[in-house]
């Protein structure tokens, strides 16, 4: 749901408090995860923010991936980040790692799905361009993935 829908539901009254609350949780956590704060990601898992919900089509763990925020993933994964989601256009955390050249998070995020038994998974799933995220790898020359 875009911005000027949220507010225009708002106003009529389309969303309890809760839902309200809920979703301004998962807005924080992700700007959280952009900017790297592991101190502010754990306080908003914490505090009940989702950290799967996709927020302008990105979880926060993909956010966190594609800045580079240590902390972030880490606090993330410690609070069970799905690795395994997906936006619309078909990436995941693992496709943003190869993508920004990423080596240790999508090592990470390997680890995890290995554990959560869908390594097959995320390694095979294309994008809505056709790529994996072994082939994003190869196309953004992030040569260590």
């Amino acid at each position: 749901m875009n911005y000027t829908r949220f507010i225009l539901a708002l106003s009529v009254g389309a969303f309890s408090v809760a839902e309200v609350q809920a979703g301004i949780r998962e807005a924080v956590l992700s700007r959280s995860a952009r900017r790297g704060s592991m101190t502010s990601t754990e306080h908003h898992l914490v505090h009940g923010a989702n950290p799967n919900k996709l927020v302008f089509n990105k979880t926060p763990l993909m956010r966190a991936v594609k800045y580079g925020n240590e902390g972030a993933v880490e606090a993330l994964l410690k609070h069970n980040a799905n690795v395994d989601t997906f936006n619309r256009k078909d990436r995941s955390a693992l496709s943003y790692a190869a993508i920004y050249n990423r080596s240790d998070f999508a090592e990470k995020i390997l680890e995890r799905a290995m554990v959560l038994n869908v390594r097959a998974k995320i390694l095979s799933k294309r994008d809505r361009d056709g790529n994996t995220p072994l082939h994003l790898a190869l196309l953004y020359g992030s040569q260590d993935i």
